[in-house]
């Protein structure tokens, strides 16, 4: 979505402002998913591609079956290996992704200065596969009196007056404003 496509529609400034900062939240989501989604499936792709390498040299060394069932205990240790090592890469990925969507979420300057100072042992995956202990570390960072300064600043909203604001015809009858213009024109 594009700003000035909002703008065209005579939307004020801030609520294109909270509309794009909204977008761009769920923007950011989907690129994360996306690139954690593309790395497990290409790290999938890898895996398959090996253990049929694995399956045409097994294929060759049929003729012995002594040193078939060695290659194959061998084959199943490699296996186990990779498959330990591919869990770990797909939890970090969960984990980075997850960081992001917390560090765009908190409205994070400098995302590299804030993912230094993560306690990275304190940010682990769960049963249910859901990432813990990244939005508390954020929301401390956030408020805390040294790092605030990562963050942008909460938007403030006015209340009252508003220049180039209009009230509609239901709002003026609820605060009484119609009732007060019209005995001033003289109306009732």
């Amino acid at each position: 979505m594009k700003r000035e496509f909002l703008e065209n529609l005579g939307i004020s400034r801030d609520i294109i402002n909270q509309i794009m900062d909204e977008n761009g939240k769920d923007i950011e989501k989907a690129k994360s998913d996306y690139a954690a989604i593309k790395a497990e499936l290409e790290k999938t792709k890898g895996v398959i591609a090996e253990r049929d390498s694995q399956l045409s040299a097994l294929r060759l060394l049929a003729g012995d079956n002594e040193e078939l069932t060695k290659k194959i205990s061998e084959l199943e240790e490699t296996n186990k290996k990779a498959a330990a090592a591919h869990a770990a890469e797909i939890s970090e990925l969960k984990i980075n992704a997850a960081i992001d969507r917390a560090m765009t979420a908190a409205r994070a300057k400098l995302p590299k200065a804030v993912r230094a100072l993560l306690d990275m042992d304190k940010i682990k995956i769960d049963d249910s596969g859901s990432v813990v202990g990244v939005d508390e570390q954020i929301k401390a960072l956030s408020k805390s009196e040294n790092t605030s300064f990562l963050f942008e600043a909460d938007v403030y909203k006015f209340r009252g007056f508003q220049p180039g604001a209009s009230m509609g015809l239901s709002e003026l009858k609820q605060n009484g404003a119609d009732q007060k213009i019209r005995e001033a024109m003289g109306l009732n």
